[in-house]
């Protein structure tokens, strides 16, 4: 039986602030320029996707194996931006 409480954020959750952004979906999150205290990351990781489900410490950038994700996510920060100026 699996104990987790349901996301509220199922049905899409995005911020900006400062040049950086998210979105999340369900457990997927994207992210725009991550950095944890001071730590640099190459700019392949300009975009960072994480399942938080799978990794809720978001180590492990899912970017390039989840290319539809990504699209998806950036094109529902678009359209939230939009929305949103």
């Amino acid at each position: 039986m699996d104990n987790r409480k349901k996301s509220p954020h199922q049905g899409g959750w995005c911020w900006q602030r400062e040049g950086s952004w998210a979105a999340r979906m369900g457990d997927w999150k994207l992210l725009s320029n991550p950095g944890i205290q001071g730590e640099t990351f190459a700019p392949a990781d300009s975009l960072f996707l994480v399942n938080l489900a799978n990794d809720p410490g978001e180590k492990v950038n899912l970017a390039a194996q989840y290319p539809e994700r990504v699209r998806e996510l950036e094109a529902y920060f678009e359209n939230w931006k939009k929305r949103n100026p």
